[in-house]
């Protein structure tokens, strides 16, 4: 029951009411039949007597009392709801109801009333009438009530009441159902609007006219999407901010270590290979461990100095600003297939005014750099395809592989979440999904052109939700 919808539920609590007192009604007219039946039977029975008084009167001064008794039996034919016979005389007079035939079997219709009969009015009611005439005794007229006639007009009246009450109570049961589906009807579009908003759709509006109560639900979830929508973009853009700040801090960083640690480095390079220099004029043993000193502090410094490079690079790849995105682009593929000869690695960038802006530019590239990063380290993939294109309303960015997918259970490392979050606070959207028909991973971006502003790019307009 409990998996049954409230339409439902209301609908078949509904007809059982209905049906309940349709069953209801037949029982109670079903019940009073018997008062009414018993009442017509004493009262034909007292009419019956009274006219058979009568005649016996009248029979007091007549030369054939048979053929008179004949003739009142015969005219006793014509009383409803009685069978009339004369018992114990010379001879046997009977008659019924029409449609009646005393000593001969009844028909099922006659079976059923009698049956009824009794149940309704308990053992029939008999009159013995002794008939005595001019001092002779021809036995005793016997008058049974027979309710079969009443019954059958009950019953008819009962099938009749029974068929009108069913179509009454199907018409009922249609108009109820057609009721209670309009006044649940805002239910369905309240689940709508949820489900829009489950997606990510805050500009919805919830029809009005449902209703005071739903019309005040409506209000509320309006007021709530509403709200979801403005704290939406007010995260978006404090995300923004975070962003460009973080940005400002990464140029600021890698300008620090470009002009001030790799002069140092520089300088301490030059200085240790003049020491090694002179060294390598000194012959004697000191000389020589003077050479190895030097020629290990080469090596830590030139290790220190990719360190610095690397760092830079991940900083802030100096090419951006240097050659633009697109050259940039090239060379993050070239110096991935430089690297990973066995990896076949296409790339398409289309990038004719595009008009991006510079925390746009950086995020297109770290995209790039992740979804290879992620195809190479961990898919184990043999071919990579990069796609870069612009189209109406930003760049589209599209990382396949031919790899090994990834587990279902595996959770976003922090290179991907860290993405996400970005392409996000730019007014972009994220998705990763299965590569096919090569069975790898398709990692998409979408980034708008200028500055996102509030639900500029993944909101879409405003939505009346219908069910």
């Amino acid at each position: 029951m409990s998996r049954l919808t409230i339409e439902t539920r209301l609908n078949i609590l509904i007809g059982l009411l209905l049906l309940i007192s349709l069953i209801a009604n037949t029982v109670l007219v079903a019940s009073s039949a018997g008062p009414r039946i018993a009442a017509e039977s004493e009262s034909v029975l007292r009419l019956t007597r009274q006219t058979i008084d009568r005649a016996l009167d009248d029979m007091q001064a007549t030369r054939n009392p048979q053929r008179d008794l004949a003739g009142l039996v015969e005219r006793l034919a014509g009383i409803r709801h009685v069978r009339v016979q004369l018992d114990g005389g010379n001879d046997r007079f009977a008659v019924t109801t029409p449609g009646h035939s005393t000593g001969q079997p009844q028909g099922p219709t006659e079976d059923f009333g009698a049956i009824v009969g009794r149940l309704l009015i308990g053992s029939a009611t008999e009159l013995r009438i002794p008939v005595t005439i001019a001092g002779v005794a021809y036995g005793d007229l016997v008058v049974v009530a027979d309710p079969s006639d009443e019954i059958a007009e009950i019953f008819e009246a009962l099938t009749v009441s029974a068929v009108g009450g069913l179509i009454l109570l199907g018409a009922i049961f249609v108009l109820t159902r057609f009721a209670v589906r309009q006044a649940l009807s805002p239910i369905g579009r309240l689940e709508a609007a949820l489900a829009e908003m489950q997606k990510g759709n805050f500009a919805i509006q919830m029809p009005a006219g449902s209703g005071p109560e739903f019309a005040k639900i409506g209000a509320r979830v309006d007021a709530l999407a509403a709200a979801l929508s403005e704290t939406r973009a007010e995260n978006r853009r404090l995300a923004e901010a975070l962003i460009v700040v973080e940005d400002q801090e990464r140029r600021e960083l890698a300008r620090e270590l470009h002009d001030e640690l790799g002069p140092y480095l520089f300088a301490i390079r030059a200085g240790t290979t003049a020491l090694a220099t002179e060294a390598a004029t000194d012959t004697s043993v000191s000389g020589q461990k003077r050479q190895e000193t030097c020629r290990a502090l080469l090596g830590h410094i030139q290790a220190v100095q990719h360190v610095n490079r690397r760092v830079l690079h991940r900083l802030r790849p100096p090419a951006l600003s240097d050659i633009g995105l697109d050259r940039a682009l090239a060379g993050l593929v070239a110096m991935w297939r430089e690297n990973h000869p066995t990896v076949t690695i296409t790339a398409a960038v289309e990038l004719a005014d595009a008009d991006l802006d510079e925390t746009t530019e950086l995020t297109v590239y770290r995209v790039v750099q992740e979804g290879l990063t992620n195809a190479i380290r961990h898919a184990d993939a043999t071919r990579i395809d990069v796609s870069v294109t612009t189209y109406a309303r930003g760049v589209a960015i599209a990382v396949r592989d031919d790899g090994r997918g990834r587990p279902d259970d595996v959770v976003p490392g922090f290179g991907l979440s860290g993405m996400r979050d970005r392409v996000w606070a730019l007014g972009g959207r994220l998705s990763i999904e299965r590569a096919e028909p090569s069975g790898g991973i398709l990692l998409r971006a979408e980034l708008p052109r200028a500055k996102p502003k509030p639900d500029d790019v993944i909101a879409p307009v405003a939505t009346t939700v219908t069910s």
